[in-house]
Parts: C-alpha cells; structure tokens; sequence
C-alpha cells in the first residue's frame, strides 16, 4: 500500500510525531497526582491473569515465536515451544508485576511522579527529533 500511495507513508511519519508529541505534552503537564477511587479498588491476580488472554502483544509475540522456530507439522516442537515459552511469559510477568509495585513505593508522591513525568516526556519528544532526521 504504501509502494502506490508514497504520501502515505509522509502523512504516516507526520500524524505519528504530532501524536507522541501530544502525549508527552500531556505527561509533562500532568499534576502527577493519583486519582484515590482507582488505587481503592485494584484488580486481582485472577482478574490480571484473565486479562492475559486478552493482550494482542502476547499474541503476537507467540504467534511470532512459533512461525520462526517451529514448523507447522511437527506437533512436538510446537509442544516444546509451549513448554518453554509460557514459563518464560509467566516470569517476564512476574517481573513487570514487581517491577510495577517498586515503581509505585518509589514515586508514590505527587513531586516524584512529576518529576519522572516530565522526565519521560522529554525523552518522548526527543525521540520525535530522532524520527524527523530518519
């Protein structure tokens, strides 16, 4: 699509900085702040493993690892790839999990956040500058 319609790929390249840097205005204009009712009522590990099913990047991901190191008619090596592949999931999980909480103890408060914030942000906007020289 993009070899018969070349400004595509311009209009592509255009609308996607005018959007990231949208969102990193918006992140570095954040009060940093954390809205009470959300962090009253947070979902379960059931809840969080059932949602699992439902991330497109894991599904790509496993699609993507199955296309590349198993073949279609051999139900060993796609029985081997599972194997491996969902501990593998299971911990990288974990360690977001974790990762997430340590994150949550460290910038707990509002000045913290909005320091990381506007930290984030302009590491978003300069990678803007990276796609502009491309």
């Amino acid at each position: 699509m993009l070899h018969t319609l070349p400004a595509l790929a311009g209009a592509l390249k255009w609308g996607g900085i005018a959007f990231l840097l949208y969102l990193s205005a918006r992140l570095a204009l954040d009060d940093g702040t954390v809205s009470v009712e959300a962090a009253a009522s947070p979902p379960g590990f059931v809840a969080g493993a059932l949602m699992q099913w439902l991330n497109p990047k894991a599904w790509l991901a496993a699609l993507s690892g199955i296309s590349a190191y198993t073949s279609a008619a051999s139900h060993g090596e796609l029985t081997l790839f599972t194997a491996l592949y969902a501990p593998i999931c299971w911990l990288s999980l974990a360690c977001w999990c974790y990762g997430g909480a340590f994150l949550g103890r460290q910038f707990g408060r509002a000045a913290n956040l909005r320091r990381l914030n506007r930290t984030l942000a302009a590491l978003l906007a300069s990678s803007c500058a990276f796609l502009l020289f491309a």
